[in-house]
């Protein structure tokens, strides 16, 4: 949909049905079946009319995050990404997103700032303000020490906070484990533009 709300698409002649998808903490209201069904329009001719409505069914704080990373290279860097959320229906102030790095890793940049924790196995990002609906996404790049074994299992451990208010806690942490691959050759090294 557009910032309005409003949807399009084209169809070939024939039978369709149109649903909306199951959003949390909302409670769909329109069209009362849940769904519309209309038989595709001849070219040119617009179908319009299909909307839908939702009400608020729960007061909700719900912040989740996910991690996404493709691997780990011994004596290699790795480009990690965060993504995270408020899918509920409240603002949360005071946000911040936790990662605790596995021992052999090195933080080489971040895409925002932090704060490192723990004799730097530990970043603390202040995300402040995260209104209802809202997401982002956090990068850094690590590298894997050579003294780490390729073989070795390595684990991340992800977290957004405050959950105190949460109304789903379970999507508030996630762990990601990878295994260090072995590398065939030097021809595939990170790099950032200056």
């Amino acid at each position: 949909t557009d910032a309005n709300g409003n949807y399009q698409g084209q169809t070939s002649e024939g039978t369709y049905t149109v649903s909306q998808q199951a959003i949390p903490y909302l409670d769909q209201v329109c069209p009362f079946a849940g769904d519309y069904s209309f038989s595709g329009p001849s070219s040119g001719q617009l179908q319009t009319g299909l909307d839908f409505g939702n009400i608020v069914d729960q007061d909700c704080i719900d912040l989740s995050i996910e991690e996404g990373n493709t691997g780990l290279n011994h004596c290699e860097q790795t480009l990690h990404l965060i993504h995270y959320c408020n899918q509920g229906t409240i603002d949360q102030d005071s946000v911040t997103v936790q990662i605790s790095l596995p021992a052999g890793s090195t933080v080489v940049s971040s895409s925002i700032p932090y704060t490192p924790l723990g004799g730097g196995q530990q970043m603390l990002f202040n995300i402040g303000s995260l209104d209802a609906g809202d997401c982002g996404t956090i990068s850094f790049i690590d590298e894997i020490g050579c003294s780490v074994e390729e073989g070795t299992t390595l684990c991340y451990n992800y977290a957004i906070l405050p959950t105190a208010d949460d109304c789903n806690t379970v999507n508030n942490y996630t762990t990601s484990c990878h295994t260090t691959d072995i590398v065939s050759n030097g021809n595939h090294k990170l790099v950032e533009a200056l």
